[in-house]
């Protein structure tokens, strides 16, 4: 079985193969030919925990056709998403008070990033920009002199995990 991530296990469910009758009574005053018997059960049918009773009750040995049932098969889960990673460049990482800068966050992962970068400084959020090809960019001033550390963060989509890069250092 494949475990949605790539890799096969062992299927640890089990499998019922064999004579119905026992579990979903007789079919009694039918001939024994393949279709009356598949007939008399799919007329006579009880309760059962399966979403399709045709095909549970579709089974007979003593015809050499045999259906293997899966009763206890785990509903399939989402695919894990890959890891991504970010880095951020920036054009000057001196510049003088309100001098234009742009920050260039690339985003690469197993899966084409696709989404938004924002782009923080401490606890202040800069902007936010598209990514378009892994790459997303952000034009910004700061206002007084002083030391910035920006970091672009991805938010993830349904293919790759959130990221962060690492700090770019700007002295204005």
């Amino acid at each position: 079985m494949g475990d949605g991530k790539g890799n096969f296990t062992a299927d640890s469910n089990t499998y019922y193969a064999g004579n119905p009758s026992g579990i979903i009574g007789e079919a009694t005053g039918v001939s024994e030919t393949p279709s009356n018997v598949v007939l008399a059960r799919l007329n006579n049918l009880v309760p059962h925990q399966s979403k399709n009773a045709a095909l549970d009750y579709l089974t007979w040995t003593s015809f050499g056709a045999t259906a293997l049932l899966n009763q206890t098969n785990p509903a399939p889960t989402a695919p894990s998403v890959f890891p991504s990673k970010t880095a951020l460049a920036v054009s000057a990482n001196n510049a003088a008070p309100t001098q234009q800068l742009t920050f260039t966050a690339t985003v690469t992962g197993v899966i084409a990033p696709t989404g938004s970068v924002s782009f923080t400084s401490g606890s202040t959020t800069l902007g936010a920009a598209s990514l378009t090809n892994g790459v997303a960019t952000l034009s910004i001033s700061f206002p007084t002199a002083g030391t910035y550390a920006v970091t672009a963060n991805y938010v993830g989509d349904a293919n790759n995990q959130p990221s962060s890069s690492n700090p770019a250092s700007v002295t204005e």
